[in-house]
């Protein structure tokens, strides 16, 4: 293996015509003359082309993102060195995205997301459904490292941002309409409406269907489905050159099946945490074939996430101040089965309701003949959260628990609900002067000021009468109060109140030494704030410890790299290499002596590493790329609150390397039109996907290659492809938890297999 990496670096160094830029869907004169296309991009808050920006940046054009058949953002990484995703425990829209080994990998809203995603600015708190479908963007920026000067909240690993697009000057229609695979079915149709010369509107939406790759043996049902309903309304009112009014409204409707898992290993003898008896045939339920399942949970993955958003510019003679005002809410309901057995036995129910308002207010400019170009601002953010997570630790039948019968029988629930309010405060400022035409300095940061109440109220759900080992544990009372002011003996806290502030500086250096080629170096500061775990803390005797408090999140970055094209654009060369010291890991643990998962401060790791992206264009009808990116990560010291590390434990879902290769051609088809031919093939090292790496949370590495076929007619109002995802069938593991210590079992989600599909693009 190690040979093999070592290759595919020495191809993408030494033949550089391996190469490609994923931002090439956009025309430019570049791209008329032969030349690699260059995207603009808003990574400082200013329309700047991306190889301008001293930042290690991946950016991709709508057209980019039709070209390699994304569906949703969460696609992008396998497009995007050292940016990696997981499922997640509830699959569908959810964005558990890593970056340099930052991420997040815990569904429960008591923690917080380590990349920010952005949608028009807006920072979306929550993973539910961030991961949105990519029908109606203009681009997509993935910004590598902390963006803690510019952008909101937790961008401590990177940040994600997405931008839609505006409606056109003149009257047109846009449509896709996508079959294949599973029953596959995608509509989206888009229409410009210009309402006079200084206001327009656009209104797309879209539709996306297709059955589940999981199949239930017992019951017939389909795991892992899609069923999403999508819309956005756009309005743009420009009266003057220096006033810019824009109005968003979207909305998505998922209405998806849960997340097709199966039981990886299960312990002989076990109990749940409430000393119930695991069955003993659990392993019975398994099979070599990763399409079938056992669940004994309906499936269910329902998703509602909607927002508005106002966003005003007015030039001031000079500088222009931009106000950008947002709310956004998310309702999710995913059902899992956790054991993945046809037992009704950690069956889990998630049900979370977020508000979020949000409030940025910059003043953009430049000043001293150009020569200093700035951005000074101030960040408002409030959200309210409601979550219950209710998971069944206990079946039986008629209260025995040697008489489990699959699919029958009652079970115990413990419902751990909670609410939680944010309030998030932040001034910001950044600016680069010209020291000479060829030498800027940067400087930039922000203070963050976060506060955080979190209120418990769990209770268990015993109207089954469940039973146990132990006589009376758990209670016969139907529906007891635990964690809750309601019992009155709690004798711990059930409100929690805390305060986090940081100032997260900036310092850069960049030089071009000549028109096409930039050199930069940085420092910079990350953090994300600390917060409660949401789950409870219970003793050996079932009495409750005060819920843990976690620190907040600290990164200590740097970063240099070179931006450069040659041959007249026809070979771009970027490379980024980056040292970090990550501290107060905060990672989801589980309690041995309880049973119970924590977010604990798993101590301070060193993480290095590099993102090579190449690109050629040998000739105008093709593009050709390679991309590599390496991350190291290593423990330097480690916080006695989280049991089960060791120096040698790896950061969950951090491959060492990450690397793409591919390209496409043109065919002039003469009066016929053209056809365009693609490839992408993407690979990802192994990771280990829970924080202590424990034996079946391994995943092995795979590579996934991808075609693309597309005829146009000379006037390109429509075009016709032929596509295949993962066209060798590999079938890999893309979530895993091994709890078989405390709980009894280990449990998977088996990726989804080969994919094959049609796609007809009309543009009037």
């Amino acid at each position: 293996m190690k040979n093999s990496i070592a290759a595919l670096l020495g191809s993408a160094v030494i033949l550089p015509l391996i190469a490609t830029s994923p931002a090439h869907s956009q025309t430019t004169p570049e791209a008329q003359t032969g030349g690699i296309t260059d995207i603009v991009v808003t990574a400082r808050r200013r329309a700047e082309t991306q190889q301008s920006v001293p930042i290690a940046i991946t950016a991709f054009g709508a057209e980019a993102l039709t070209a390699r058949s994304v569906t949703q953002v969460s696609d992008l990484a396998d497009a995007t060195p050292n940016l990696t995703r997981t499922a997640g425990p509830t699959g569908g829209n959810d964005a558990f995205f890593f970056v340099r080994g930052i991420g997040q990998v815990d569904s429960n809203p008591a923690a917080d997301p380590g990349v920010g995603i952005y949608i028009d600015g807006v920072y979306l708190a929550r993973i539910q459904g961030a991961s949105v479908d990519a029908f109606d963007l203009d681009r997509v920026e993935v910004l590598r490292g902390p963006q803690g000067t510019l952008f909101g909240r937790n961008t401590i690993g990177g940040a994600v941002s997405l931008t839609t697009r505006d409606p056109g000057k003149d009257l047109a229609f846009a449509g896709r309409v996508t079959v294949g695979s599973r029953n596959r079915f995608d509509v989206f149709g888009a229409v410009d409406l210009p309402l006079s010369d200084t206001l327009g509107v656009r209104v797309s939406g879209g539709y996306r269907k297709q059955d589940g790759w999981g199949l239930n043996v017992y019951t017939g049902d389909r795991y892992s489905s899609v069923k999403n309903l999508s819309g956005r309304i756009k309005l743009v009112w420009q009266p003057t050159a220096d006033v810019k009014l824009s109005l968003s409204a979207d909305a998505l409707q998922a209405r998806g099946t849960s997340a097709h898992t199966i039981l990886a290993g299960a312990r002989a003898g076990a109990t749940t945490p409430f000393a119930v008896p695991l069955p003993f045939d659990l392993l019975a339920d398994t099979s070599t074939d990763l399409s079938k399942n056992f669940e004994s949970i309906k499936p269910q993955n329902d998703n509602d996430n909607r927002g508005v958003t106002g966003t005003l510019e007015v030039g001031l003679g000079g500088p222009t101040l931009k106000a950008i005002v947002a709310y956004r809410a998310v309702d999710q309901t995913a059902a899992n089965d956790f054991d993945g057995t046809g037992y009704r036995l950690y069956d889990n129910i998630f049900d979370t309701q977020s508000k979020q308002l949000s409030g940025e207010l910059q003043l953009l400019g430049d000043a001293l003949d150009n020569r200093l170009s700035y951005v000074l601002g101030g960040y408002a953010f409030r959200e309210n959260v409601r979550h219950n997570n209710a998971i069944c630790l206990g079946t039986n039948v008629g209260g025995n628990p040697f008489a489990a019968v699959r699919n029958q029988g009652g079970c115990i629930r413990n419902n751990q609900f909670f609410t939680l309010h944010v309030e998030s405060f932040a001034g910001f400022g950044q600016a680069s002067f010209k020291v000479t035409p060829q030498l800027s300095l940067t400087v930039g940061g922000r203070y963050t000021r976060e506060t955080k109440r979190q209120a418990f109220d769990f209770f268990l759900d015993n109207r089954d009468g469940v039973v146990g080992f132990i006589p009376g544990f758990p209670p016969p009372i139907p529906n007891f109060p635990t964690l809750s002011p309601r019992n009155p003996r709690v004798g711990v806290p059930t409100t929690y109140n805390a305060s986090f502030g940081e100032f997260t500086p900036k310092l850069g250096i960049d030089f071009k030494p000549s028109e096409n080629v930039l050199l930069y170096a940085s420092y910079s500061r990350g953090f994300k704030s600390g917060g409660f775990n949401g789950r409870p803390s219970p003793t050996p005797t079932g009495a409750f410890r005060p819920i843990q408090q976690y620190d907040p999140e600290k990164l200590t970055a740097y970063e240099a790299g070179i931006k450069s094209d040659f041959f007249d654009r026809r070979l771009r060369f970027n490379l980024a290499g980056y040292y970090s010291i990550y501290d107060g890991i905060q990672l989801l643990v589980i309690d041995p002596a309880s049973g119970f998962f924590n977010t604990a401060n798993a101590g301070k790791s060193e993480i290095y590493g590099f993102e090579l992206e190449v690109t050629a264009k040998p000739i105008p009808a093709m593009t050709v790329y390679s991309n590599i990116g390496y991350t190291h990560d290593r423990y330097t010291q480690l916080d006695p609150r989280a049991v089960g590390f060791t120096f040698a434990t790896r950061l969950p879902v951090t491959p060492r390397w990450t690397v793409g290769l591919g390209g496409d051609y043109r065919a002039d088809l003469g009066t016929l039109g053209s056809l365009t031919l693609r490839a992408d093939y993407n690979y990802r090292s192994s990771v280990y996907f829970g924080a202590t790496n424990e034996p079946l949370e391994f995943g092995a590495s795979r590579g996934l290659l991808n075609l693309r076929a597309t005829y146009a007619p000379e006037n390109e109002h429509f075009k016709l492809s032929v596509f295949g995802l993962n066209v060798t069938d590999k079938r890999y593991i893309t979530n895993a938890q091994d709890v078989r210590n405390a709980l009894g079992i280990a449990f998977a989600s088996p990726s989804s297999p080969d994919e094959w599909g049609a796609e007809l693009e009309v543009k009037f």
